[in-house]
């Protein structure tokens, strides 16, 4: 996405450089430092980022060490964001805020840094990396700007990525279980019953869980079936309650009783 995003921000800079008789291109060629600040402000208020990035990149290691300099850097990543280009923006935001932790576009700069990552986090069927980072950023945001009215949407946000966190892992869990890795499958299960406590899938996942153990156990080698269902059953009793009025109460229960009656025909005879 940094590549797409420094593509279409290079064609449009390569269309106004080589429009020579352009006034912009005038401006770009000046040594006039404090004109191309000011004019780089026009633009930016104007929404015209493409013209402003190309006008602060160029002033940028000239205001390095000057009081002007936080600005400048908070409207060189703010110029990313206007153009889409998340990830460049995010990491400039993410430098800005680091290098000016309490300057006056500190809490803007944090805040960008952790949306801008909000964004780029991708569809379910690829990596979470980003997603998970975005939450870090934003919980980030939540305990340094306790004031902030932006928690509510932050707050929004942290839930809407572990939510998609929870479907990824459960998706997973499931492939296990559809392909009969039963082992793979519980394991997974109750990782995901630990992590995710108030899942609002926490009784189908209960009902994978107890059906994996059985399973488990039958697939087992002789020697070792008896103890993996007493497991199951143990399991059962100890969630059993969970199971009552939902749609897995009847088929909990029946599983139960084929773990009861395997547990007869395995029982070790002395």
């Amino acid at each position: 996405m940094i590549a797409s995003g420094k593509k279409i921000f290079l064609f449009i800079a390569v269309l106004i450089i080589l429009s020579s008789c352009n006034p912009f291109n005038k401006l770009l060629k000046s040594s006039n430092m404090s004109l191309k600040y000011e004019k780089a402000k026009e633009y930016f208020n104007k929404k015209q980022y493409d013209k402003a990035l190309l006008l602060i990149e160029d002033i940028f290691p000239y205001y390095r060490a000057s009081k002007e300099s936080e600005e400048i850097s908070f409207y060189y990543a703010y110029c990313y964001y206007g153009l889409g280009d998340n990830l460049n923006a995010a990491t400039r935001f993410k430098t800005n805020y680091e290098t000016y932790p309490f300057g006056k576009y500190a809490e803007q700069s944090l805040y960008y840094f952790a949306y801008c990552l909000y964004l780029e986090s991708p569809p379910l069927e690829l990596d979470q990396t980003y997603t998970q980072n975005a939450i870090d950023a934003l919980q980030l945001f939540i305990n340094r700007y306790t004031e902030s009215d932006k928690i509510p949407e932050c707050n929004k946000h942290i839930d809407e990525l572990n939510d998609k966190l929870e479907e990824k892992d459960i998706r997973t869990a499931k492939t296990y279980y559809k392909i009969l890795d039963y082992k793979a499958a519980l394991y997974s299960l109750k990782q995901i019953l630990e992590k995710y406590p108030l899942t609002k899938y926490k009784t189908e996942l209960q009902y994978d869980v107890l059906n994996s153990y059985y399973k488990t156990a039958t697939l087992s080698i002789e020697s070792k079936q008896f103890e993996r269902m007493k497991e199951a059953k143990e399991y059962y009793l100890e969630n059993k309650d969970d199971f009552v009025n939902t749609k897995f109460a009847q088929q909990s229960e029946n599983l139960y009783n084929n773990i009861l009656n395997q547990l007869i025909k395995l029982k070790p005879h002395d």
